[in-house]
């Protein structure tokens, strides 16, 4: 694998191992999905990035800065190509976001998935090796042995109030066909005054979702429950809060119009909760959120700081896995009935019970 420099590769703004890749004129092949290819083999690490993207940022300093290896990275919102290398390498690898991580030519996955596997020990000690330029920040031997390195920490912060960082999208998702036969509803039957009350219901559960997520939400208490049969797609929470706040917006003109005074108020209310009840519908039915894709706006273009997505970034594969361990059954073996006399009637009997059986032990009515 060559993984050489071009002279016109150039060093990312403030990541001195990163090399931005922008010229393919050297690289073998006449289509442009070949060139791809070719580039793919002939670097040890490429990334497929956007530079406004927080989750690439965040795969970048993770390799390039915490493990210390050159990163090549091609971005693809500024490369003249970028559109069809973008479509190109989606569509092979049926990857549809960025970040898009090659080690050794070698597919790896997005932000999520080279985290897992730094996690792990994988990704330094197996796809990695040879290529650190650094001591290793992990030790295959012991903790105790270990040579760490300080790892440069950027600004983090948690969502406004009191709104998890991560969310459940099913529940979510459940939320949103709620809200779309609510607000559909409302604006059908604007005329009733049970149907502009509707609007008022949404109103209030927007406000307590947008300040504590749906834990207090009425709401997300029936969407959680119906959830809780199923395994949890965890979503960073910033953009859905800025979903809720949108929600809030939308429920409060159509509130504000029911109750106005001038003629035509009511159908103006209408046509409000008619569009919450659209949008409401992409994310119940479709998984598409429209305040999520103008939260990413926020970011791309500098409103929003990419830092609200460091604390997810950092902790959902921690979250995954306490999941995965707590809802999965460990199998553990029975406990053993001790019996300290068996000749004597009162005498001490108990369980020797392990942790793992406690944990998989459930009875409706004991519990």
């Amino acid at each position: 694998m060559a993984d050489e420099e071009n002279g016109n590769n150039i060093p990312s703004e403030g990541t001195s191992n990163v090399v931005e890749v922008t010229d393919l004129s050297g690289l073998s092949g006449e289509l442009i999905e070949e060139k791809i290819d070719a580039l793919i083999e002939a670097h040890a690490v490429l990334i497929f990035s956007k530079t406004w993207c927080p989750f690439c940022r965040d795969v970048k300093n993770l390799l390039a800065e915490q493990i210390g290896v050159r990163v090549y990275a091609l971005e693809v919102n500024t490369h003249p190509d970028g559109a069809a290398i973008f479509k190109y390498v989606s569509s092979k690898y049926e990857h549809h976001t960025v970040p898009v991580v090659f080690i050794k030519g070698k597919y790896v996955g997005g932000c999520d998935d080279t985290k897992a596997l730094y996690k792990s020990g994988e990704l330094e000690l197996v796809l990695l090796k040879g290529l650190v330029m650094r001591k290793q920040t992990k030790n295959i031997d012991t903790l105790e042995t270990a040579e760490l390195v300080p790892k440069e920490r950027s600004t983090a912060m948690n969502p406004p109030l009191w709104f998890p960082n991560h969310v459940n999208n099913l529940v979510v998702r459940m939320v949103g066909l709620q809200v779309f036969c609510m607000s559909a509803i409302s604006a059908a039957f604007y005329y009733e005054v049970w149907g502009r009350y509707l609007a008022v219901g949404l109103l209030v559960d927007f406000g307590i979702r947008l300040c504590a997520g749906s834990s207090l939400s009425p709401l997300g208490m029936n969407a959680t429950f119906i959830a809780s049969f199923f395994k949890p797609d965890f979503r960073p929470g910033p953009p859905k809060q800025f979903a809720a706040f949108c929600g809030l917006f939308f429920s409060f003109l159509g509130t504000l119009f029911y109750f106005v005074d001038f003629e035509g108020h009511d159908i103006v209310g209408a046509i409000w909760m008619g569009m919450l009840a659209f949008a409401a519908g992409l994310e119940g039915f479709l998984d598409f959120c429209l305040g999520c894709l103008f939260f990413g706006f926020g970011i791309q273009f500098g409103l929003i700081p990419d830092s609200v997505y460091r604390i997810y970034t950092a902790s959902r594969q921690e979250i995954v896995e306490a999941w995965d361990y707590k809802f999965s059954d460990s199998n553990a073996q029975v406990p053993i009935r001790v019996d300290t006399n068996p000749e004597s009637a009162v005498a001490l009997k108990y369980q020797k019970k392990t942790d793992e059986w406690t944990k998989d032990d459930f009875d409706v009515i004991r519990h």
